[in-house]
């Protein structure tokens, strides 16, 4: 999202895992992408605006969280669970086809 919207946005990351923050802010700082990198519980108020929230591996209640996030901004969201893959009754459906 940086490099593709550029100076349109601002992207922050918040995470709680320490080494996610640290190995991100070190490939942002190697694109020479401007995002701020944070450690911090997702369900935190940010005190900021948001147009779009983007969470990924947002599994169970995280989603919650995130989409709590988007209503509060009045913002877009896209919510990336990681679970997928773990739940092989599940199916992405076709164009066209009816969602089970």
């Amino acid at each position: 999202l940086a490099r593709a919207l550029g100076d349109a946005v601002r992207v922050k990351v918040v995470d709680v895992a320490r080494d996610a923050v640290r190995n991100g802010a070190a490939a942002a700082r190697r694109l020479r992408l401007d995002v701020a990198f944070e450690v911090e519980d997702a369900a935190a108020d940010f005190g900021e605006e948001a147009d779009v929230v983007v969470a990924l591996h947002a599994c169970g209640h995280l989603s919650d969280v995130a989409l709590a996030h988007a209503v509060h901004h009045r913002a877009g969201c896209v919510i990336c669970p990681c679970c997928f893959s773990s739940n092989p009754h599940l199916r992405v459906p076709r164009t066209g086809e009816a969602v089970p």
